[in-house]
């Protein structure tokens, strides 16, 4: 477990969708966010949550992720936010699937890997 973490085993959330979230475990934490294992529709999926005041204009942030949450992913050869909380306290956080080993960084292509 990290120190830094904001949710706790078994805490539920809810995403603008009306759908919930359960926290299983904290996974991973940056400068910016905080990633945790959660059940989303009973699969285990990431949420991303963003630390308040660690990321300039997150409110704009919040309406781009949004708007890609709205509009669905173009394939399923993207991780892409599949849903997202509310803007509260000065924070949020967004559903993606885990990053599997078939999946490659956009820096990967850039530099010819």
């Amino acid at each position: 477990m990290l120190d830094s973490k904001r949710f706790n085993k078994g805490d539920i959330l809810a995403c603008v969708s009306g759908e919930g979230i359960e926290i299983i475990d904290c996974i991973g934490s940056g400068g910016s966010a905080d990633v945790y294992k959660v059940k989303y529709k009973e699969t285990e999926m990431v949420l991303k949550w963003y630390k308040p005041h660690t990321v300039c204009n997150l409110k704009h942030l919040y309406i781009n992720i949004k708007s890609l949450v709205e509009s669905g992913s173009p394939n399923g050869n993207f991780l892409w936010p599949v849903d997202i909380t509310p803007f509260e306290q000065d924070s949020f956080g967004f559903i993606t699937n885990y990053k599997t080993e078939d999946f490659y960084e956009l820096a990967d292509f850039l530099i010819g890997l």
